[in-house]
């Protein structure tokens, strides 16, 4: 199996300079690899005291909800959790606004997306499932399938994906479907589980969500 660490330190980026957009998709994907490396340590320091707060949180204070809407919803009633969240990405926020928020082009950002996000996006939805198990969010959500345990993990993970393209100035998903035709990794990104995302973002505990974490909405 592929270490974190191995990526890290081999030469998987190539290079060769580039210009535009293509140069800022470079810059992203080591930022992403980063901020992986910043969310699981992150865990490692911080995920007892988030455990502690999330085994006070009174479910039936919950708004009742299933699946992802649930996960999310125990997220922000434990702000331990939204912490360890925001030390992992809010810098990958900051970075995609700075470097594709002024590009013209929302289906050229969308494919840039998918391609810098697709070298780290296993590692993403493991750590994302490891906080979620370890924390007891799956708990409180009565989530004990392990298959849905994945499937809620990488909702979140595309929660996080719709914030930084809502980030980057991204309105409307339909730009991923034609971003997914030009970008190199295409066919391997779940459309629509960013589709749910992007709908689900636009108001209510999602949006409060990837606020807290960086994102611009």
């Amino acid at each position: 199996m592929v270490k974190l660490k191995h990526i890290l330190e081999s030469n998987v980026f190539g290079s060769a300079p580039r210009v535009g957009i293509d140069q800022a998709e470079d810059k992203l994907e080591r930022e992403m690899g980063k901020s992986l490396k910043d969310l699981e340590s992150a865990f490692k320091s911080d995920a007892a005291a988030a455990k502690a707060e999330v085994d006070q949180v009174d479910e039936s204070q919950l708004n009742e909800a299933l699946g992802t809407t649930a996960i999310i919803g125990i997220i922000l009633a434990a702000p331990k959790v939204v912490e360890l969240f925001t030390k992992g990405v809010s810098g990958l926020f900051k970075m995609v606004k700075k470097l594709l928020g002024k590009e013209p082009g929302e289906d050229k950002i969308a494919a840039s997306i998918i391609d810098f996000t697709h070298k780290w996006h296993k590692f993403y939805i493991t750590i994302v499932h490891k906080i979620l198990k370890f924390t007891g969010i799956y708990r409180k959500a009565k989530i004990t399938n392990e298959s849905q345990q994945k499937k809620v993990a990488t909702a979140v993970y595309y929660i996080i994906v719709a914030g930084l393209a809502v980030s980057a100035g991204i309105g409307a998903a339909s730009a991923f479907k034609q971003g997914m035709s030009a970008a190199a990794h295409g066919g391997e990104f779940q459309l629509a589980a960013l589709e749910t995302a992007m709908s689900a973002i636009k108001s209510g505990e999602v949006k409060t969500f990837v606020k807290a974490i960086g994102a611009t909405v």
